[in-house]
């Protein structure tokens, strides 16, 4: 039973004496980094900026904010201290790596009359969930890095040639997909095994280019693709925070993944508190800040993801660079401060500006509600069957989740039931066409309940019956 998902406040917040770090030694640390200055806040949506702006309650005066969202075409538009723009990239997986940087990019004549604007001083700091591109801010201070470095960093083969530097990886081979058939036979023996992952060397996220193939046929028609053995074991993420001279360390992750039916593993969220040996645990540590090093040596800084496989309790193999915050956070905001994101997500956004000592403050109360309560988030998603505007969706709250009844949610408990919180992200697109990938929300519980799932309907089964579960909701909750 899960009882801190209760969407109540009274009963989702930790006491004091449930964490050595308390809640207000890390909103203490924020509110001393966020009083007096003028902010400006990016995001992906019109709510995310309007979350965002709550850093007026930690004691900054949020002066405007930019809202960057996936579409079809290019648009922008500014209502009072708001500038709204869309990007042509409707994919939020592709808009996440690449479309929002575009977008303020190609709408640099706005972005900087807005921010003249509202900020004519330029004194303002701006605050962005994702990289930006410096040439638009005109000298403003920001917690984020340039896009123009992590668009680079995105790349998966330049990302391979980092990690490879400084973390153990696995081997790799560079080939052109198009002779798969040449190369397939060469490629198992020098592998050493018989299936093998065949990943875009260039930009993609969320595994929508990287592909499990047992045959050459099987092996995707892309140009050049990095070629690596298929490994089993514990898949991963880790989530490092880099400022000046150091790296602030997050726990480490569970993955939850699926396989699609083109053979593509599919991130579906993360399991936090979850046991690691020491010896793990400072393993990944090092492997971070080393990681974190690199970075910023290349004048990168705030929050960076990294996937690995654990192998074994002595053995992890790092197959992933994500240049800026991961889904990861969610989890952790969740667990920080359950009645909203806002905070938590302001701080890990903006941590790497904050002293030493504060960033440590937050990290230990990261790793402390961590260790207090384990926690599965399943990030639900959904393929458009139809081109039309995004699907209803159930309003946010306690749910129950079932694994023995046909329709696996429901506002009703039953004596089977287990307790989930339901954090619906409504889509801001106006339409989805066919085969276009739509987000439906945050699902939080206990991480038996997606152990039992996965056992009963098998690990790529249980997600489209969760997703299509949503349905009977909506047409039961009053």
């Amino acid at each position: 039973m899960v009882r801190s998902l209760s969407s109540k406040p009274a009963v989702s917040k930790p006491t004091v004496s449930e964490s050595a770090v308390s809640e207000q030694d890390w909103l203490s640390a924020a509110h001393e980094f966020a009083v007096g200055r003028s902010l400006v806040v990016i995001g992906l949506s019109q709510n995310q900026t309007a979350a965002l702006a709550s850093l007026s309650g930690l004691g900054g005066q949020v002066v405007g904010s930019i809202a960057v969202t996936p579409s079809h075409a290019m648009s922008s538009s500014v209502l009072g201290p708001r500038l709204n723009i869309t990007s042509a990239t409707p994919s939020i997986l592709d808009h996440t790596v690449r479309g929002f940087a575009q977008a303020l990019a190609n709408s640099a004549g706005a972005v900087i009359s807005f921010l003249d604007k509202v900020d004519p001083t330029r004194s303002a700091l701006v605050v962005a969930y994702l990289p930006v591109p410096y040439s638009v801010l005109n000298g403003r201070e920001t917690t984020s890095p340039d896009s123009a470095l992590t668009m680079h960093l995105e790349g998966k083969s330049v990302a391979k040639d980092l990690l490879d530097s400084c973390v153990p990886t696995l081997l790799s081979l560079r080939r052109d997909a198009r002779a798969a058939k040449v190369w397939w036979e060469t490629a198992t023996v020098q592998l050493r095994s018989e299936r093998l992952v065949v990943q875009d060397a260039g930009l993609s996220s969320g595994g929508s280019a990287t592909y499990i193939c047992s045959s050459a046929e099987q092996v995707p028609a892309l140009d050049e693709v990095l070629v690596t053995p298929f490994v089993t074991g514990r898949t991963c993420s880790v989530m490092g925070i880099v400022s000046a001279g150091s790296t602030l360390v997050l726990p480490a992750a569970r993955q939850i993944i699926s396989v699609d039916d083109k053979n593509r593993p599919s991130y579906q969220g993360n399991i936090t508190g979850e046991a690691w040996s020491e010896e793990s645990r400072a393993g990944i540590e090092a492997e971070v800040k080393a990681v974190g090093s690199l970075l910023a040596q290349q004048g990168f800084v705030g929050p960076f993801g990294l996937d690995f496989i654990e192998v074994s309790q002595h053995e992890r193999r790092y197959i992933d660079l994500n240049p800026r915050i991961i889904g990861l956070a969610a989890s952790f905001a969740q667990l920080l401060w359950p009645r909203t994101e806002t905070p938590p997500m302001a701080a890990m956004l903006t941590v790497g500006s904050w002293g030493s000592e504060a960033r440590e403050e937050l990290g230990r109360a990261i790793h402390d509600a961590v260790i207090r309560r384990p926690l599965a988030r399943v990030w639900l998603t959904s393929t458009a069957r139809a081109t039309g505007p995004p699907r209803e969706l159930p309003r946010a709250g306690t749910l129950y989740l079932d694994p023995n009844q046909p329709q696996l949610l429901s506002v009703a408990e039953t004596p089977s039931s287990s307790p989930v919180l339901w954090q619906p992200l409504a889509s801001e697109n106006s339409a989805f066409n066919v085969g276009e990938l739509a987000v439906l929300g945050n699902l939080f519980c206990d991480p038996p309940v997606i152990d039992a799932l996965i056992e009963k309907f098998g690990s790529n089964e249980w997600v489209p019956q969760l997703t299509a579960s949503l349905e009977s909701v909506l047409r039961t909750q009053p």
